[in-house]
């Protein structure tokens, strides 16, 4: 009879430690489209204003947005900046994954007018993606509560 009451305990255990996983990895994503929009406003106004080279700009980047994207601000170049940008495109979601991979082809190979007017129309278009992503997460945390309450209900009835 024990035993039911230990797995009941495990299954809720579970479906609570999934739920708070979703959870995370939900925020995160949104987190990362944030930190990238700040990183990209802030590499435009470096190019713009001081035609500063991307490793200063990223010396000179605030840690908290360096350490969401995992970039390391005194070992990071294009290169660098274009690899992190291919890796995240896997990660995040929609249209931004493509967005990230073509930044990545384009970071530093343009002349500073054109890098300014790319880096204006990547902004945009990530902004809109997070908007649009921010919309829909309210109500994916909402359904991935109820269905993981909701499993974990029926299957602790099937058990009973």
């Amino acid at each position: 009879m024990w035993i039911k009451y230990v797995g009941a305990g495990l299954l809720v255990a579970i479906c609570v430690t999934y739920c708070m996983q979703s959870n995370r990895h939900l925020r995160g994503t949104k987190q990362r489209l944030e930190a990238w929009i700040a990183l990209l406003v802030h590499i435009r106004s470096h190019i713009a204003c001081f035609g500063t080279p991307l490793r200063e700009i990223l010396e000179r980047s605030a840690p908290t947005v360096l350490s969401v994207l995992a970039l390391d601000a005194a070992s990071e170049n294009e290169s660098g900046l274009a690899e992190r940008c291919r890796a995240d495109a896997s990660i995040l979601p929609g249209e931004s994954g493509a967005l990230m991979r073509s930044l990545a082809d384009e970071v530093g190979t343009v002349w500073r007018r054109e890098q300014i007017e790319r880096l204006d129309y990547y902004i945009s278009a990530l902004e809109k993606e997070h908007q649009a992503y921010a919309a829909r997460m309210s109500e994916r945390l909402r359904l991935r509560n109820t269905l993981c309450v909701c499993g974990t209900l029926c299957v602790l009835l099937l058990i009973w």
